[in-house]
C-alpha cells in the first residue's frame, strides 16, 4: 500500500472484499450495536455526534507525532475524524503523568460528508498523505469507526497507572494470572471479538490482570495492540 498523494473523492476504491474476512466484517458489526457506549464515544475526537453513519472514512497516514495537530487541524475545517488513543502513565521531570498516545502511530482515520472531497485535505500540516490501495484512496467500514470508539470509551485501551492498579486489584487477578502463563510471547493468538475480530497474530506481552499485546499487520505495517484476554483465542 501507498500513503502519498491526494486524489478526488469521486471513484475510490473500496478495500477488496478479501481485505476484510466475513467473520471481521461480523465483529464490527457486533461492535456498532452496543448503542450506549457507541453513541458515547462516537466522535471523543471530532466534534461531532452522530453523523459517523453518512460519511465514508479514508485512512490519512501523518508525519511522525503529528496525529493529534494534523486532527485538530481537519476538525477545524470542519471535517470528522477518528484517531485512537490508549491512556499511559510515564514519568517525565521525575513526576508521573498520564498522556493519551495514538494506537495506531501515524494513521488518522477521516470521515467526507456531502460535499466534501479529499482535495480539502490538501496543504494539511503534518498530514503527509492518504493511504492508497491500487492507486486510488482506501476506505474502511464505519463499523471499524464505531467499534475503536466503542472499546476506547470501555476503557480497553486505559493503561494508566490509575486503571492498572483498580484492575490489579480485582478478585478475579490470580485466575487471570494462572491462564496467562499459557499466553507467552510469541505464542500465536487470533481475535475472537471487537474491532479486530478475526485478525491473526503474536503475542507481545502480557499485561496484568486481563490483557496481552499482540502484534497485528494492518495497511502493511506491524503494531503491538492491547488486547481483553477474553477476546483472543491461542491458535
Amino acid at each position: 500500500m501507498a500513503h502519498d498523494g491526494f486524489l478526488p473523492a469521486s471513484g475510490p476504491r473500496a478495500l477488496r472484499v478479501s481485505d476484510f474476512s466475513l467473520e471481521q466484517r461480523a465483529g464490527w458489526v457486533a461492535a456498532s450495536e452496543r448503542k450506549a457506549a457507541t453513541e458515547a464515544a462516537l466522535a471523543p475526537d471530532a466534534g461531532h455526534t452522530n453523523d459517523g453513519d453518512e460519511r465514508e472514512w479514508f485512512v490519512a497516514y501523518t508525519n511522525p507525532k503529528r496525529e493529534h495537530a494534523a486532527a485538530a487541524t481537519l476538525r477545524r475545517r470542519d471535517f470528522v475524524t477518528c484517531l485512537p488513543v490508549m491512556t499511559v502513565s510515564r514519568t517525565r521531570s521525575r513526576k508521573r503523568v498520564t498522556e493519551a498516545v495514538p494506537l495506531l502511530p501515524r494513521y488518522l482515520f477521516v470521515g467526507l460528508g456531502p460535499g466534501q472531497s479529499l482535495y480539502g485535505l490538501r496543504e494539511t500540516p503534518g498530514l503527509e498523505g492518504m493511504v492508497r490501495v491500487g492507486g486510488v484512496p482506501a476506505t474502511v467500514p464505519v463499523e471499524l469507526i464505531q467499534g475503536l470508539r466503542t472499546a476506547q470509551a470501555a476503557g480497553v485501551y486505559d493503561f494508566s497507572d490509575a486503571a492498572m492498579e483498580a484492575r490489579a486489584a480485582d478478585e478475579g487477578a490470580q485466575a487471570w494470572a494462572r491462564t496467562a502463563l499459557r499466553f507467552a510471547p510469541g505464542r500465536k493468538v487470533r481475535v475472537l471479538s471487537g474491532a479486530y475480530r478475526s485478525f491473526g497474530g503474536v503475542v507481545d506481552a502480557v499485561s496484568p490482570p486481563d490483557r496481552i499485546d499482540m502484534w497485528i499487520t494492518l495497511f502493511g505495517r506491524s503494531f503491538s495492540v492491547p488486547m481483553m484476554l477474553a477476546d483472543v483465542a491461542l491458535e
